[in-house]
């Protein structure tokens, strides 16, 4: 866990953690069967305060945050602490002999972000932000090194979802 003050955002008290654990996964067979099979669950958690910084336009991040979520309707904010932003991305692998699955699970706050349906395309706005989000934790070097590959990797992951779910509803 490392907790670093980013000078000149809106980000503050950035905290992240990631860690590996196998899972028994669940799946439908050919036959129509249930089978179960050993997975992985890869969680990568990012948490930090959002404010705006008068004095910098890159600092915006809580009124970028609340604008993502007033163009869902998905409002997924921290009622206890509206300058909260608590990520949690899941990464379900399944490896079989001849195959590879995964799956994505986003939670904002604790609220799960759907991208499974048509009409989920509401929630690109909120996964939009976290793109941006993670891809300035990323690039600022002003941050401890490993929260900088954690911020690099959720990005990656969110960018993989969003192609996912484009090709999905196409």
């Amino acid at each position: 866990m490392n907790i670093s003050k980013i000078a000149f955002t809106g980000i503050h008290s950035l905290d992240t953690s990631d860690s590996v654990h196998p899972i028994n996964i669940n799946y439908r067979t050919e036959n129509g069967r249930m089978g179960t099979t050993q997975g992985l669950n890869s969680e990568i958690h990012l948490k930090c305060t959002l404010t705006d910084d008068e004095f910098d336009k890159n600092g915006q991040d809580l009124g970028a945050f609340y604008d993502a979520m007033r163009r869902s309707g998905n409002y997924c904010n921290n009622d206890s602490n509206p300058y909260a932003f608590d990520l949690k991305v899941n990464k379900y692998i399944l490896e079989q002999e001849d195959s590879y699955a995964f799956s994505l699970n986003f939670k904002v706050n604790g609220y799960p972000l759907m991208f499974t349906a048509p009409s989920d395309r509401k929630n690109l706005p909120i996964l939009t932000f976290i793109a941006k989000l993670t891809s300035k934790l990323a690039k600022d070097k002003s941050i401890d090194a490993e929260d900088r590959e954690r911020a690099k990797a959720i990005n990656e992951l969110v960018q993989l979802q969003g192609e996912h779910f484009i090709d999905a509803i196409m």
